[in-house]
Formats: structure tokens, sequence, C-alpha cells
């Protein structure tokens, strides 16, 4: 699993590195984990995922697990966009 904050043996690598990393990471369907200050979230790609990896993902998801999709994502399911450029679905 990719993570877009620093690790250990990571300070060679530079931001766009590890974002290139992270995006590849979804682009095959692995969950990257995205790690602020306060707060992180796991990601997957909902293209790319199964119900098998959903069901884990669940399994040790602290909160619910919702869906965020992008605004023309959500025009395109005739889905309102309340976050901006985002719709999150619960």
């Amino acid at each position: 699993m990719s993570s877009l904050s620093r690790e250990k043996g990571d300070t060679l690598l530079t931001e766009a590195d590890r974002l290139a990393r992270a995006l590849g990471d979804l682009r095959r369907g692995a969950p990257i984990a995205l790690i602020g200050a306060d707060d992180g979230a796991l990601v997957i790609a909902a293209e790319e995922t199964t119900d098998a990896r959903l069901t884990a993902l669940r399994a040790i998801a602290p909160r619910p697990v919702r869906l965020a999709i992008s605004a023309a994502r959500a025009a395109t399911l005739k889905a309102r966009a309340y976050d901006g450029d985002l719709a999150r679905i619960t």
C-alpha cells in the first residue's frame, strides 16, 4: 500500500515521486493511505476494486466506508456534488 506521507527509507523520494507511486497503485487497484496531521483516509479506485477487497476494507475500517466520486462522475450519474468537486455516498 502506498502512502503519501514520508516513511522510513523514503527520504530520497520527492513529493512528485510519492504522488506518481500512489497514482500507479490506484490504477492497479491497490489501496493508498492519505495521511494528514490529524486524520487520514484509505483510498481505493472504485473501478478497480472487487467485492472481496471492499469487504476486507470494511472489516478494518474504523469508520463507515464512504464512496467519494468526482463532480464530473456525479453529473454522469445524475447525483449532486454537495462537497465542492466531490460527491460523498455512505
